[in-house]
C-alpha cells in the first residue's frame, strides 16, 4: 500500500505540471471521460490501485458536480458530432467490468444525485459466480499464492526472477495471459486456486452484476456498453476472434437489455492493447464510440472512436485532471 502511494503521489506531481500547461494553452473545448473500476464500502486489497472506497467516491462525485457538468456518454458523442459544446469543460463517468458493487454501491449514489453514467460489461462474467480473470489471476499471485513462484502459461515457465517485485511478477502474469484461449485461461486459473493458502476468499466480493441489475440501472438512465466477451486483449487475438468478440459482446447485451449497445471500451484498453485496425468494424456493426485506457482528455469535434480517459483512484487529485 505504501508503495502504491508513493507512486501515485509521484504521478500527482507530473498531473499538477501538465494540467496548467494544458489549461493556459490549450483553450479549446474539453470532454473529461473518467474511468473507475470497483467502489466498495472498505478497501481490503488494491494491488491494481483500481479500488476505491465508497465514502471517496462520494466525496470526488460531488465535487466534480459542483465543478463541471457531468454529462451522458452519448450527449458527449452528439457535441462531437455537431461540434458545439454545452460548456468549456464537461466530465462522463465510466466504470469497466461490471463488477457486483457498481450496482450496489455506485449505482445508488449516482441515481440519488440525478447523474448519468456509462457501464461497460463483460459478458462472459454477468450473472456468474466468479470474478473476471485477470481480477482472479491478479489475486491469488499477489495475496493467496505468494509462495508460488513458477506458473505454466501455454506450456511455458513464466518464473518471478531473482529480487523481482511480486507485483512486476503478477503483471507479467497478466500481459502473458491476455491472448491465450478461455482453456487455458482456466487451467492457469485452476493451477494458482490449487496452491491457495486462502481456501475461505468470499468469491462474491470480486463476482460481477446480473443480467438484471444490469437491465435495471439502463431503465434508470445509465448506459451500458460492451467490453468484449472474455476480457482479453483484442489487438493480440487473430482478427476474425476479436471482431466475433465485438459482435457477440453487443448482440448478448442488446438481447438482455433490449436498447442498442453503441458504446465500446477496449479490454486493458493500454496502447498494446487497443486494436486500431478494427475501428471500421465498430463503425460497421453500429457502434458510435471506442474507449481507450490511455490517460488524456478530449475535445469537441473529435472522432470518438479514440476517446481517451482518466483512471480515477483513492488518492486522485480533481485538481489537476487536464494534466
Amino acid at each position: 500500500m505504501e508503495s502504491i502511494l508513493i507512486k501515485t503521489t509521484a504521478k500527482n506531481l507530473i498531473y499538477r505540471v501538465n494540467h496548467w500547461k494544458n489549461k493556459l494553452t490549450d483553450q479549446k473545448n474539453k470532454l473529461l471521460i473518467l474511468l473507475y473500476h470497483r467502489v466498495l464500502p472498505e478497501v481490503r486489497f488494491n494491488s491494481r490501485n483500481t479500488v476505491i472506497t465508497e465514502k471517496t467516491f462520494i466525496r470526488q462525485i460531488d465535487i466534480l458536480r459542483k465543478r463541471y457538468p457531468i454529462i451522458s456518454l452519448t450527449d458527449a458523442i452528439n457535441q462531437c458530432h455537431t461540434g458545439q459544446a454545452k460548456a468549456k469543460v464537461q466530465v462522463v463517468l465510466t466504470f469497466d467490468d461490471g463488477y457486483w458493487d457498481n450496482y450496489e454501491v455506485a449505482f445508488p449514489i449516482l441515481r440519488e444525485r440525478g447523474l448519468p453514467a456509462t457501464f461497460f460489461l463483460t459478458t462472459d462474467y454477468v450473472g456468474k459466480n466468479e470474478p473476471v480473470w485477470d481480477w482472479e489471476v491478479f489475486t491469488l499471485v499477489m495475496r493467496d499464492c505468494t509462495d508460488t513462484h513458477s506458473i505454466e502459461i501455454e506450456n511455458k515457465l513464466l518464473e518471478q526472477r531473482m529480487h523481482e517485485p511480486r507485483l512486476s511478477f503478477a503483471v507479467r502474469v497478466i500481459d502473458s495471459m491476455k491472448s491465450i484461449t478461455v482453456d487455458k485461461i482456466q487451467e492457469v486459473t485452476g493451477f494458482l486456486r490449487k496452491h491457495s493458502t486462502n481456501k475461505l476468499t468470499d468469491i462474491r466480493q470480486d463476482c460481477g452484476i446480473s443480467w438484471e441489475q444490469a437491465k435495471r440501472m439502463s431503465v434508470c438512465g445509465m448506459e451500458i456498453g460492451a467490453h468484449g466477451v472474455t476480457h482479453r486483449s483484442l489487438s493480440r487475438l487473430p482478427l476474425e476472434e476479436a471482431k466475433q468478440e465485438i459482435d457477440r459482446s453487443k448482440s448478448i447485451i442488446e438481447n438482455q437489455i433490449g436498447k442498442p449497445c453503441v458504446h465500446f471500451a477496449f479490454p486493458f484498453g493500454g496502447h498494446n492493447d487497443c486494436a486500431y485496425g478494427l475501428i471500421d468494424h465498430f463503425k460497421k456493426t453500429g457502434f458510435q464510440s471506442c474507449l481507450l485506457n490511455i490517460r488524456g482528455y478530449n475535445h469537441v469535434k473529435q472522432d470518438s472512436f479514440y476517446f481517451k480517459r482518466i483512471v480515477t483512484n483513492e488518492w486522485s487529485s480533481l485538481d489537476h485532471l487536464l494534466g
